[in-house]
């Protein structure tokens, strides 16, 4: 089995997103916050930015190479008209296994 790239998130990302959408897996609700938590800087290989109003900045995409033999990433951004959209680091990046990576800033 040959993942190639994995999108690195910690177990409170995951438990974010369970939360977001509802999912619980714990057997009390307790468990989620109140509020239901952010997803936009969840380490996912495309961005989506739901309710979109005034302005909003997302920092993610830290990417690890578990596959053999070398990576090549790049950005590619598609928007609405009227929408700004700045990327930090749209460079391809290109390495060897075990090589981790950040992808994208973007504003």
């Amino acid at each position: 089995m040959d993942p190639g790239l994995i999108y690195d998130m910690g177990k409170t990302a995951y438990h974010h997103y369970l939360c977001f959408t509802g999912f619980n897996i714990y057997s009390h609700s307790t468990m989620c916050p109140s509020k239901k938590p952010s997803l936009l800087n969840l380490n996912l290989p495309s961005i989506t930015i739901p309710n979109f109003r005034g302005s909003v900045s997302v920092t993610r995409i830290v990417i690890t190479n578990v596959g053999q033999g070398s990576m090549e990433c790049n950005t590619l951004v598609e928007h609405m008209v009227k929408i700004e959209i700045s990327v930090i680091f749209e460079e391809r990046v290109t390495g060897n296994m075990g090589l981790r990576q950040k992808i994208v800033d973007a504003d």
